[in-house]
């Protein structure tokens, strides 16, 4: 089975190092529960400081390298992989080299990544064929959907795509717990169908 995965908001904790990074460079903390739009993280890190959007993404990335997983993340995926199932990621990331390196010191195992522009990832997702997709960036889903591109797509629950309509196809989860359980509930359905 072939099995994405966004990085930043599904597997990674980058609300949390935004917040750190901030404080630590500007003394200032930003409220994620108020977040309600994936862009309005942009307008509140630059309210913190005019150019600190350009300074988290481009500065030192040493930040990004210590990102820490959501619990149960690294275990789940590391499972399905050794199962023998393709993990990909597919992230708006564009910082190839401390994404590599956080990824392999958290002992992260996968098929591929793929960098690629959150308006572009449904050109990436076409061609693996995936069968899940999951993404925090409700924009991101919508967009995949509107071009019938066929997979199972699962929204990871953040406070920036509480408040959207969605269409019904998008099963929204808490963790990866529970994205791995509906993937665990769907090979058992195959299963049953080949028995």
């Amino acid at each position: 089975m072939n099995i994405g995965y966004d990085l930043d908001g599904v597997v990674l904790k980058l609300g949390e190092c935004i917040n750190k990074y901030i404080l630590d460079k500007y003394n200032h903390v930003i409220d994620v529960t108020k977040v309600e739009d994936y862009d309005d993280f942009i307008t509140l890190i630059e309210g913190c400081k005019k150019g600190a959007v350009h300074d988290f993404s481009e500065g030192d990335m040493g930040h990004v390298q210590r990102v820490r997983p959501y619990e149960h993340a690294v275990d789940v995926i590391n499972k399905r992989f050794s199962e023998g199932h393709k993990i990909y990621f597919i992230t708006a990331r564009y910082q190839e080299a401390p994404t590599l390196e956080s990824l392999k010191n958290l002992g992260i195992m996968y098929t591929d990544i793929y960098f690629a522009h959150a308006d572009d990832k449904y050109k990436v997702i076409k061609d693996l064929n995936l069968d899940f997709y999951i993404d925090d960036r409700l924009e991101t889903l919508i967009s995949i959907y509107e071009r019938n591109i066929r997979l199972v797509f699962v929204i990871r629950d953040q406070p920036w795509n509480r408040n959207k309509d969605h269409p019904l196809h998008f099963v929204r989860v808490r963790s990866l717990t529970e994205y791995d359980y509906l993937i665990e509930k769907f090979l058992e359905m195959y299963r049953m169908t080949i028995d």
